[in-house]
């Protein structure tokens, strides 16, 4: 976080001595999920660094268990909560901002989010209803630098772009879990087959 506030401090300084400028700032929820179609997403063979990633990995078998960091947060079952944006949610956000982009001058920054947050056990239980298994996981201790909860106040862009995002948690869940499946090797020709389909439930 700190490294992306120091970018954004660089680019206000361009834009401040620069009156030619124009700088679009996006401050992103978390962003997840994958193309509904199941043929784009994140390469499942990578190491997961999002809790929906790592899910995923749960569900397909290459993961034995979840580790839930923390279950004494100040939120209602003490697990950390986020606010999980879709990908498609996120992509048309961009798109939309390529059209503002000519015509004003300086720098503007917008949140994109859904405004409404999932907690860790929360988006555990939806992805598992999307996989359609039980997905195992140990409560361990919070980490030194973890927030409680960080939900996106996307008021601003829904306001002057008309911006908002429209997909739940269960299409993040359903559509990265559908991606898992049928790209269980990443992006190889074997993955393409109808047989390459890991994870604990299997597709008829």
């Amino acid at each position: 976080a700190r490294s992306k506030w120091l970018c954004e401090q660089v680019l206000a300084d361009v834009c401040r001595y620069r009156d030619d400028f124009t700088v679009l700032c996006l401050r992103h929820a978390t962003p997840a999920g994958a193309h509904p179609s199941g043929l784009l997403g994140e390469d499942p063979r990578a190491t997961p660094d999002s809790l929906v990633r790592r899910l995923a990995q749960v569900a397909a078998g290459r993961l034995d268990r979840l580790r839930v960091f923390g279950a004494d947060h100040p939120t209602p079952d003490g697990t950390a909560i986020r606010d999980y944006l879709h990908v498609m949610d996120t992509a048309e956000a961009h798109r939309i901002a390529l059209d503002h982009v000519t015509g004003t001058r300086g720098m503007r920054v917008y949140n994109l989010g859904t405004g409404r947050g999932s907690s860790v056990l929360e988006t555990i239980a939806v992805f598992a209803r999307a996989c359609g298994s039980p997905l195992p996981y140990d409560l361990t201790s919070r980490r030194p630098d973890d927030v409680p909860e960080l939900v996106a106040d996307a008021s601003a862009v829904a306001r002057d772009w008309g911006w908002r995002a429209t997909r739940t948690l269960t299409d993040v869940c359903r559509d990265a879990w559908h991606f898992g499946q049928l790209n269980p090797d990443g992006y190889t020709d074997s993955a393409r087959r109808p047989e390459a389909r890991g994870g604990r439930r299997h597709e008829p």
